[in-house]
């Protein structure tokens, strides 16, 4: 067995099935079609679907949901939509803040792009007389 199809048959029953076609006079089955087809297991008795907590032979959906379920709801929607809206007043102020700034950035750019250029020379500037002196340190010693 190959890992590849050891893989497949964890999560899938792979059946061999002859293609058939159904009327109103029976089944006629085409013998000729011999492809592999693959086909869900819900045998599991992990996850949700058939099997999950209530023994062998019931079904899921036949249920309501469970009080831990309806507590999680409970407790989830208000905490959901608070966070949901506090998203979206972040996304308001950002917008908001982005459309106040970039007036601003165009009417003082002839100061603000030259004062970041010195800045920007001036901070390489000490960063390189620091390396060049660590240099220097490291080549007496």
């Amino acid at each position: 067995v190959s890992f590849k199809s050891f893989a497949l048959s964890k999560y899938f029953e792979i059946i061999s099935i002859d293609m058939a076609t159904v009327d109103r006079r029976g089944v006629h089955v085409d013998r000729g079609d011999k492809r592999v087809h693959l086909q869900p297991q819900f045998n599991d008795d992990v996850g949700y679907g058939y099997g999950y907590g209530a023994g062998a032979g019931a079904d899921y959906q036949s249920r309501g949901p469970s009080s831990n379920q309806i507590l999680a709801l409970i407790a989830g929607v208000p905490i959901g939509g608070s966070l949901l809206a506090l998203a979206g007043l972040t996304l308001a102020g950002s917008v908001i803040g982005l459309l106040v700034s970039i007036p601003l950035f165009l009417l003082f750019s002839p100061v603000i792009v030259p004062a970041a250029i010195t800045i920007g020379l001036a901070v390489t500037g000490i960063l390189a007389s620091g390396l060049f002196g660590l240099t220097g340190l490291s080549s007496v010693s």
